[in-house]
């Protein structure tokens, strides 16, 4: 019996569970000492299911209300669940109490909620630039995972956060290298690029739209801001490893795995997203009118220059659009998401009972500047193209940023941003170019209807 131990079977089983052990623990030691590279395309799925994809596109999810969370949470206005990570000492309130900083920001977020208005979310003022600055240096003292039954958006990790003075702010994760275009303009491969948000919020500032939420860039120190305040939820993807170091794991629903970074001094990059203290109805699903939608992009595509027979359809029987205020939107989003070449885009609007009811509310621009390579005129560019029907305020926004003005005034925007540079240059040259495609077409609208026909004098008042 005892030779049996040093020969046969038992032998051989020994020997293939060291060897297995000793694999595991080479394995271990590689991926341990060589973290993938969370800015690196290559750790995606190379074989991104289409079918996925246009699922996710045409569900038919009813069209539903957004319930949103007011802002002036009460039990965090005051008392931090754990008290967060002290401020830098180049902090400008950093001689203040927790108390009198929450009682601060509390102000600050009190002027944004009276900012918001049937017309605009918000208006150009030192009162809009104040509260930009405090999504920016505002202590954050809470922080989950956004609840997706709350907001219609759900191929990556996203956050809430309260920060001081009980404001929430969504917040989503620089995964990828900031400002680039996604691989062969795939705009749902891996995950959301939140500079796209901020690149969003600015090129509607500097277009005159006003009904996007502010967004500000932001670095964030995992150990010492996120995780002392961090819900269960979040706080098991924050991994720390000896001497500090703190990783991140996140997925996103096209990935196949899930995928890890450990930042320099452990500080992410995030954009955050002011949290729009109304009720919203979503308008997106079922997809009635979307142009990048699958079943619509037959009938909006196929169609001429100057038909008008599928913009009868859309305004005489599809909700919202049989109303005027919502139909002319329509060409604004055709604008703004041929200039950013956006495949996502989502009608909101407020629907409670305060002054704000029926605003068009643009928001989750994390799949927009996906690709500036090409641009899109047959399906973004439709509704101007076969309606040809726009605002004349719009028409004479894009006319007044003609000559290098859109990019110079996007990249002034752009440059006071926390985590700027935002987009990679190139990105100027094509919205430059698809901003001469969008005014080439509503020219050649107003020369086959003449202008009175083609632009909309319309008051934005009440519905």
């Amino acid at each position: 019996m005892a030779s049996s131990v040093f020969s046969g079977s038992g032998y051989k089983w020994r020997t293939n569970f060291l060897l297995f052990c000793i694999a595991t623990l080479a394995t271990y030691m590689f991926f341990d000492a060589h973290p993938p590279d969370p800015y690196s395309v290559d750790d995606y799925d190379d074989m991104a299911d289409m079918a996925e994809l246009e699922q996710e596109v045409d569900s038919g999810n009813p069209v539903r209300i957004v319930s949103y969370k007011s802002p002036l949470d009460e039990d965090l206005l005051f008392r931090p669940r754990k008290e967060a990570a002290p401020p830098p000492a180049n902090h400008p309130y950093v001689d203040e109490s927790t108390a009198d900083r929450a009682a601060r920001y509390h102000a600050i977020w009190e002027k944004a909620d009276r900012m918001v208005s049937n017309k605009q979310l918000w208006k150009e003022s030192p009162a809009a630039e104040e509260v930009i600055r405090a999504l920016a240096t505002a202590r954050v003292v809470s922080v989950d995972v956004l609840d997706i039954g709350e907001y219609e958006s759900g191929t990556a990790d996203k956050w809430v956060v309260t920060l001081e003075g009980g404001q929430k702010a969504a917040v989503k994760v620089v995964w990828e290298e900031k400002g680039l275009m996604k691989r062969g303009a795939m705009c749902n491969y891996g995950f959301e690029m939140p500079t796209s948000e901020i690149a969003a919020f600015h090129l509607h500032r500097v277009l005159g739209f006003y009904n996007t939420p502010f967004v500000t860039g932001r670095k964030l120190d995992l150990l010492h801001e996120v995780l002392p305040v961090a819900s269960s939820a979040v706080a098991k993807d924050i991994i720390v490893k000896s001497g500090n170091d703190t990783c991140l794991q996140g997925t996103c629903f096209y990935c196949k795995v899930k995928h890890t970074m450990c930042p320099r001094d452990g500080l992410i990059e995030v954009s955050m997203s002011y949290w729009i203290p109304r009720r919203l109805k979503l308008y997106t699903y079922p997809v009635k009118y979307m142009p990048f939608s699958t079943p619509r992009m037959d009938e909006w595509g196929d169609l001429d220059f100057n038909d008008h027979s599928y913009c009868d359809k859309v305004r005489q029987s599809i909700e919202p659009y049989n109303n005027d205020r919502y139909y002319y939107d329509l060409f604004d989003f055709s604008v703004l998401d041929t200039l950013m070449y956006h495949y996502d885009s989502k009608h909101y609007s407020i629907n409670d009972n305060t002054k704000a009811r029926g605003l068009t509310v643009r928001l989750d621009h994390g799949r927009a500047f996906c690709a500036h390579d090409r641009d899109e005129e047959r399906i973004f560019l439709a509704p101007v193209k076969q309606c040809c029907t726009i605002r004349r305020s719009t028409y004479e926004s894009l006319k007044g940023v003609r000559g290098g003005l859109l990019t110079k005034r996007l990249r002034e925007s752009m440059s006071k941003d926390p985590i700027a540079p935002i987009l990679d240059p190139v990105w100027y040259q094509a919205l430059q170019r698809r901003l001469k495609i969008i005014l080439d077409m509503i020219e050649r609208c107003i020369s086959a209807n003449g202008a009175d026909s083609v632009l909309i004098d319309e008051d934005v008042g009440s519905l």
